[in-house]
């Protein structure tokens, strides 16, 4: 009610709908996130927050938003081209299932001398991994989770990473070691250890 109240004194505040939209977003209000998401970035089209929120809204919308996130992306990464942000066009780009576009931006993360703190997650790594997998190069993307593993041993996203490409490879053994390898690792304490354990 607060919110109508708002917009109704305030309908062309992009302010006050990103506010709305950020609050939604952290409550994982998916559809009142894109209600007032929208409207932010369409009152204030360069406010790199507004495209940011909108994105990564769409982004956690599910299969059917990947093509839209992928765009509000790379028009955040066009206001703000930090690696952080690049790395999201990447993994948005995997979701919408453009595996080239998906590894050219991960290489272009892995060859940036400003991207270290990004690199060190892994997670470009595994992207270029799972686009390399999608594009049939399993070799080359099983370079990329091992490497991913090297920076971020105690990520679990590395280890479900590796989990996958040998079950992909019709090796649920090693699958299955590599689970087992990231239990060892990982404090079981942590939050997203619950993932592997």
């Amino acid at each position: 009610k607060a919110w109508r109240a708002v917009v109704v004194r305030r309908p062309t505040s992009a302010r006050a709908y990103l506010a709305h939209a950020r609050h939604s977003l952290a409550l994982n209000q998916l559809s009142a996130a894109l209600d007032s998401a929208w409207p932010a970035v369409g009152l204030n089209p360069t406010d790199v927050v507004a495209r940011q929120t909108l994105a990564e809204s769409l982004s956690r919308s599910g299969e059917g938003y990947n093509g839209l996130a992928l765009e509000q992306w790379q028009r955040a990464a066009e206001l703000d081209p930090s690696p952080v942000v690049q790395l999201k066009v990447a993994q948005a780009a995997l979701a919408a299932q453009d595996y080239d576009l998906a590894l050219t931006v991960a290489g272009g993360i892995l060859h940036d001398s400003d991207a270290e703190t990004v690199i060190n997650t892994g997670m470009p790594h595994i992207v270029a991994g799972r686009a390399l997998t999608a594009l049939d190069q399993p070799e080359r993307a099983f370079e990329y989770f091992n490497q991913a593993i090297a920076l971020a041993p105690a990520s679990v996203e590395s280890w479900r990473a590796v989990a996958a490409h040998h079950r992909g490879q019709g090796d649920n053994q090693r699958a299955l070691a590599a689970l087992d390898a990231g239990r060892q690792v990982i404090d079981s304490a942590s939050p997203e250890a619950a993932e592997l354990f």
